[in-house]
């Protein structure tokens, strides 16, 4: 009797496609919004729209569990695959046309050196300065060191811009960047997908749409050169040595940390994790062994891209590749440090941060050969917690490693773990983990206790135009350390910090104990920033290596809105309409103040005159002072038609909210449209 094909119920993997097929229709209604600019958009959308959908219904069809049934699922999964990238291609597309600047300066750097290397110069000896222009960076792309300076030097190892090279002879420079970026990130998605078992393959395809990758790839960071360099080296990374195969693995991790210094610390968990590996099965000579031919295929692979320019000029090469960690750039990031930049808690010493990294570092390398192997799993995404403490501890070294994570612990054996009470090698290991976990704490109280050295406070902001915009900021530093210092001032960002302003008025050094006055100005527009959603001041000194926040200047905004919000009829020429106009805050309540002058201004385009307002001259503003209520009444009576509309925007004048305290912002717009009888 023939048997019959069993079926697949494994709703767990259905539930991973499913999800596959609403991240795709959930591109799809991210591209069909650019459908009317760009006509291969609406193609794009419809693809993935509808593969999308049909993946969701697929996965929730039981299929026979025949090779012939598995063959065809396999080929699914891959046209799946394919289509998800071509969806995030097409949206990628998008994002460049939309903002083509460079959004980093180490983008900008990397094509740059690019350029110079294909003409034969060294970039280590060339100041990066002229791609800034050349590449339009934004003044927010910028890196700086605490004294304000825009860091110049190129700043990664050779291979971070010889991949440019290649494309740059073909012909290929306009976006070639952020093209490579999402190439290497589509790239690094199809390994993943290609590594994983099967079941797990949707978990890929999530992974590599998931918006922090995505907005990381078109933001432009050298993170996606080395993506899929490191997934490669991650693939079954415990088997080096089986076979000849198995140096690929060392041979792309020497490269992946040719291209930027975030993979440099996984190194010594590969290694701790190969020779402890051995040192079960041979000893410990052959561990050091194995380890020792792991980390020369490394090196091998490193030095084949930087050798030339570590021979051409050794010290121009260190200092570029090093600049990183050595030198006193911002600090900025999603770690530990906001406690200082935005909780007001410690910001003394910024090198407590780098001890706390460095410590809880080598925390990390303890612990790990300890337990061994309960973190085996965990080799190449444990430098990641150390991340979180460093000085600069941006969310892309925070989740860089991940993906090669993924990929290391699910391929990589499994070996058995010891029992619970053994986890730990020997007492003297407690001890020392111990003793090491205490000195964590230590680091982490002096970071966050090292009181700032200088009081600053927000005084006053000059702005100008409807939008609030500050253009000029008065500060009153008091210095509370105990040695003249020099100050440099920049207002403080999400991701970072502005462009430094200038110090229009001032003294240029600050005796301990001393208070003084500071006028900054803003250096280019793109630094100045409105003050309605709030400014705080960063002030740097170099010398002791600190940060010093102000308190944030947050002025209440006053505005105005009307009553009704819009008029959906014509209104007959000659007739009276009667608005309210109602004083609001920023959470659009009612402010009951009586006496506040209101400015009510009419505007008709190709500058027609066709309205009066509570009886005045026709075309002209009128201002009107509000009730006990906060409330300004408006009789508008349309004189003639008009074929555009009537537009009437409404605000407190500013000197008069300056007076009051507050700051004002525009109403929003009530267009009216007048007819005959």
């Amino acid at each position: 009797m023939p048997s019959t094909p069993t079926t697949d119920h494994s709703w767990s993997a259905r539930l991973w496609w499913t999800l596959v097929g609403v991240m795709l229709l959930g591109r799809a209604f991210q591209i069909i919004n650019y459908a009317p600019n760009f006509s291969w958009a609406a193609w794009a959308a419809l693809i993935c729209g509808g593969w999308g959908l049909g993946t969701v219904i697929v996965s929730w069809v039981p299929r026979a569990a025949t090779l012939r049934a598995r063959s065809r699922a396999n080929v699914f999964a891959w046209l799946t695959a394919i289509l998800t990238l071509v969806g995030f291609v097409a949206w990628a597309a998008i994002q460049v046309h939309n903002a083509p600047a460079y959004g980093t300066d180490e983008l900008a750097f990397d094509q740059y050196a690019g350029q110079l290397a294909q003409h034969g110069l060294d970039p280590y000896t060339h100041s990066m300065g002229p791609a800034f222009d050349m590449f339009r960076v934004s003044p927010g792309g910028y890196t700086f060191t605490l004294t304000g300076a825009k860091v110049t030097q190129l700043s990664y190892p050779a291979l971070s811009f010889l991949m440019y090279v290649p494309f740059l002879a073909l012909g290929w420079s306009s976006q070639l960047g952020v093209g490579l970026d999402v190439l290497g990130w589509s790239i690094a998605t199809l390994l993943i997908f290609r590594f994983l078992p099967r079941p797990l393959r949707p978990a890929a395809l999530l992974l590599g749409g998931a918006v922090t990758y995505t907005q990381l790839s078109v933001i432009g960071l050298t993170d996606m050169l080395f993506m899929p360099l490191l997934v490669v080296a991650a693939y079954r990374w415990d088997r080096f040595g089986r076979d000849w195969r198995s140096y690929i693995g060392p041979v792309a991790f020497g490269l992946a940390m040719a291209v930027k210094q975030t993979p440099w610390p996984i190194l010594p968990f590969i290694l701790l994790a190969l020779a402890l590996d051995e040192r079960e099965r041979a000893g410990l000579k052959a561990g050091a062994e194995r380890a020792g031919r792991y980390l020369a295929t490394v090196v091998c692979a490193f030095l084949v891209p930087n050798l030339p320019y570590v021979i051409a000029a050794p010290s121009a090469w260190v200092r570029g590749t090093f600049t990183p960690i050595f030198k006193s750039l911002v600090p900025a990031g999603q770690g530990a440090i906001d406690f200082s930049l935005f909780l007001h808690v410690g910001g003394g010493s910024l090198f407590a941060f780098t001890a706390l990294f460095t410590l809880v570092f080598v925390l990390l390398l303890m612990t790990y050969v300890a337990t061994f192997p309960l973190l085996r799993g965990l080799t190449f995404v444990l430098p990641a917690v150390a991340y979180f403490f460093a000085v600069r501890s941006y969310a892309a070294y925070l989740v860089a490693l991940i993906p090669p994570g993924m990929v290391a612990a699910i391929t990589a054996e499994q070996l058995p773990l010891p029992e619970v009470s053994g986890l730990v090698r020997s007492r003297a290991w407690k001890l020392g983990i111990m003793a090491m976990a205490a000195a964590c704490v230590i680091a982490a109280v002096f970071a966050l206790s090292s009181r700032s050295p200088l009081s600053v406070t927000i005084t006053e902001v000059d702005t100008t135009g409807a939008d609030n915009i500050a253009q000029a900021i008065s500060v009153s530093v008091t210095n509370r350390s105990g040695s003249p210092v020099s100050p440099a001032f920049t207002l403080e960002t999400a991701s970072g910090v502005s462009t430094f302003w200038n110090i229009a008025n001032g003294p240029k050094r600050l005796l301990p104990g001393r208070s003084a006055s500071y006028t900054l100005t803003s250096p280019d527009a793109a630094s100045q920033f409105s003050a309605d959603k709030g400014l705080t001041v960063l002030a740097f000194l170099s010398k002791s290596a600190s940060v010093s926040v102000s308190n944030r200047y947050q002025p209440a905004i006053w505005h105005v809105g009307f009553d009704p919000e819009s008029v959906d009829r014509l209104v007959p020429v000659g007739h009276s309409l009667v608005l309210h106009a109602q004083l609001l805050n920023e959470w659009n309540e009612p402010i009951h103040k009586q006496d506040v002058p209101v400015t009510t201004v009419q505007s008709v385009f190709g500058g027609e005159k066709i309205a009066s307002i509570n009886g005045q001259k026709v075309g002209a503003a009128v201002t009107a002072y509000t009730n006990q209520n906060g409330v300004v009444t408006l009789t508008i009576v349309g004189k003639q038609t008009s074929f555009w509309e009537l537009t009437l925007t409404a605000t407190v004048p500013p000197l008069e909210a300056e007076a009051l305290g507050y700051q004002t912002g525009p109403s929003d717009p009530i267009q009216l449209r007048f007819a005959q009888h």
